[in-house]
């Protein structure tokens, strides 16, 4: 009966301290085009965190995106460019970014995406 109690206990606290994702909403200013017929809205990544990581979900791959990450004051404190293929890109952030960041800026294709922490 211990045995099924400790199993029970075990498998209860493994699923409180599942981690969660928390979204962060990104408004973009798309690239310049001449207005023509209307298309359908483009796919665009999507970006959640938990504690010192972002994720960051692309739909496509995408030859090359920065991702810069803003403090209060506005400054950039991180910058990170790379490739990201599609699906799940993780990125891991310094302890003191993870502390102050405050804003995430994606930038590729000539798209700017805007998001709040």
């Amino acid at each position: 009966m211990r045995k099924f109690f400790f199993t029970l206990f075990t498998a209860f606290f493994a699923l409180t301290m599942w981690a969660v994702e928390i979204p962060v909403y990104l408004q973009d200013n798309p690239p310049e085009e001449p207005s023509g017929p209307h298309r359908s809205p483009a796919l665009l990544p999507s970006v959640t965190y938990e504690d010192n990581e972002v994720y960051v979900y692309a739909p496509y791959a995408i030859e090359s995106m920065e991702v810069v990450i803003y403090d209060v004051a506005g400054e950039a404190i991180y910058t990170y460019t790379s490739a990201m293929i599609s699906g799940k890109n993780t990125i891991i952030l310094p302890s003191s970014v993870s502390e102050s960041k405050f804003c995430i800026v994606l930038n590729f294709n000539g798209h700017h995406l805007l998001g709040y922490f």
